[in-house]
């Protein structure tokens, strides 16, 4: 009986929603970064980045500075970067869907989730990195090394909480607020 009682008091934790929402999303995230790092880097993810390189390169020739690129290189006025898988914010884009998949709403408030999330996650990682090519070329070492791995990646986390909450209160809110109202209505 004690056994029983042990499972139905763990079936009871685990079914409520943030207990529900937090197993999920650490599953999802453990089997996506295990397989990122047991699958060398692919071609697909090498091409992803130099489509980062190249879209920061656009930006980056606005200015009247010299802009080159080669792969994922970029040399702009007197500084270099190479932009690498790490830059490439495909960890924050996987944290971000995991946490929408585990979140409860429906597929089509998914999807309009990652439609939006992942563009927009995209656009905020370019200009991250272009501010980051803009403070190698005009401020010290130490200010561009600092805004890296301190300012840059405490921004970029925060974005990626603030458009999943601005989803869930937006989207998914509204949407079960509406099905509440169909479901009175019946």
């Amino acid at each position: 009986m004690a056994e029983g009682s042990r499972f139905d008091k763990l079936r009871r934790l685990v079914g409520r929603e943030p207990v529900r929402f937090a197993v999920v999303f650490l599953l999802i995230l453990a089997v996506v970064f295990t397989v990122n790092r047991l699958v060398e880097p692919t071609r697909f993810m090498q091409r992803y980045v130099e489509l980062i390189a190249k879209c920061v390169v656009l930006v980056l020739r606005i200015t009247p500075f010299e802009t080159r690129i080669t792969g994922s290189r970029i040399w702009f006025h007197n500084f270099s970067m190479v932009v690498v898988s790490e830059c490439s914010g495909a960890e924050a884009m996987a944290i971000f869907c995991a946490s929408v998949i585990a979140f409860p709403a429906t597929i089509k408030e998914k999807l309009l989730a990652v439609g939006i999330g992942l563009p927009a996650l995209y656009v905020v990682n370019v200009l991250r990195l272009v501010c980051l090519g803009l403070l190698g070329a005009f401020a010290s070492r130490e200010v561009f090394q600092f805004a890296h791995v301190y300012v840059w990646q405490t921004i970029f986390i925060l974005f990626v909480v603030c458009v999943w909450l601005l989803w869930i209160e937006k989207v998914v809110k509204r949407g079960q607020a509406g099905r509440v109202e169909e479901a009175t209505d019946s």
